[in-house]
């Protein structure tokens, strides 16, 4: 610490201390540009998502108010696939003359 009080006694040593300090201003006047940046982005990202979690809570919602306020007929009816063959019972022999 005493060598830089020595240094900034001098006006060369001034002005390389002013010029050190302008370097130091100007890379953090970058840096918080490059924050303010990424903050920007991280808000826009997370509209994003707060916005799709919003729509797919209402499409869930639209979903049920359909099903539940649906006349009994037009509720789909899930129709089930047919049974493999060996599931059926085995036909009857017919009478062999």
């Amino acid at each position: 610490m005493s060598s830089l009080r020595s240094m900034s006694e001098t006006a060369d040593g001034q002005m390389k201390a002013l010029q050190v300090g302008h370097q130091i201003a100007a890379q953090q006047v970058a840096q918080m540009q490059k924050l303010r940046g990424l903050v920007s982005q991280q808000m826009t990202m997370m509209g994003t998502w707060l916005q799709t979690e919003q729509t797919d809570k209402d499409l869930a919602q639209a979903r049920r108010e359909k099903f539940f306020n649906a006349d009994v007929k037009t509720i789909p009816i899930l129709r089930t696939a047919r049974l493999p063959s060996l599931l059926l019972p085995a036909p009857r022999p017919r009478d062999i003359p």
